[in-house]
């Protein structure tokens, strides 16, 4: 099997800067409630305050756009977990490939 690296980058479209090193971009999508929800809880911060950050950055259909695969973590923490599994044998699929090639 290959081998692969993910780098989590969360402003991936907004810079630009890192276009040269990824292969692949890979995004984990929830809902916008969802998201507003968890950085309000995160960071202690109201709705407005997210939402107004959440206006400066890529719109979720850039993002899904933009993104090779997506996972949506949409359900429970089991669910997102067997995703993952499941894009991580795809990934060493493809890096194995690409080793070879």
């Amino acid at each position: 099997m290959g081998e692969y690296v993910i780098i989590a980058i969360p402003l991936l479209l907004e810079t630009g800067a890192y276009n040269s090193l990824v292969q692949r971009v890979l995004l984990i999508d929830g809902t916008e409630q969802h998201q507003v929800e968890r950085v309000m809880k995160r960071n202690a911060i109201s709705e407005a305050e997210v939402r107004a950050i959440m206006s400066c950055q890529a719109s979720r259909q850039t993002r899904t756009k933009a993104a090779d695969d997506v996972i949506e973590n949409d359900g429970t923490l089991n669910a997102l977990e067997l995703k993952v599994l499941e894009i991580h044998h795809a990934y060493l699929k493809l890096s194995a490939k690409l080793k070879t090639a």
